[in-house]
């Protein structure tokens, strides 16, 4: 058995595996990512028939692929892409659409403010200038009438 030095790519941790295999040890202590699946776990085996020295194929199309989940949308669980319900706590993986956000009443126009109407009054005639003109007119008529008798 050949053991492995191999760095978590999820948290960067360092673990010793054994190479060409999986077991259960083989998941990162910190944060339990399947190290089997590291780039840097993949090593060149030969075959049976020792002719053909191919890698072995990790999951994915090409023999290399990434592997991802997506956590549910309700406890964090990470599932399948794929999955349509959760595997802990069988919740929909497609989490329900937002709220559409009810649009707010428009206030109520404010009526314009009333227009100030001023009142100018008329100018007023001086009457009282009539009035002592008057008694002035009574007073020099009486006072000549008094002088000339």
């Amino acid at each position: 058995m050949q053991h492995t030095s191999v760095t978590c790519p999820d948290c960067g941790a360092r673990t010793e595996i054994v190479a060409g295999r999986r077991d259960a040890s083989d998941f990162c202590r910190a944060c339990d990512f399947p190290l089997f699946w590291s780039g840097s776990a993949v090593t060149a085996q030969a075959s049976d028939d020792e002719a053909d020295a191919a890698m072995r194929r990790l999951p994915g199309a090409s023999g290399k692929g990434i592997a991802y989940s997506v956590p549910c949308p309700s406890c964090g669980e990470l599932n399948l892409p794929t999955a349509h319900f959760c595997l802990r706590c069988t919740g929909s993986m497609t989490p329900p659409p937002p709220p559409v956000p009810v649009p707010l009443p428009l206030p109520a126009p404010v009526p314009p403010p009333e227009p100030v109407v001023t009142v100018v009054e008329p100018a007023r005639f001086p009457w009282w200038w009539l009035v002592l003109a008057g008694l002035a007119m009574t007073a020099f008529v009486v006072g000549i009438a008094f002088v000339a008798s």
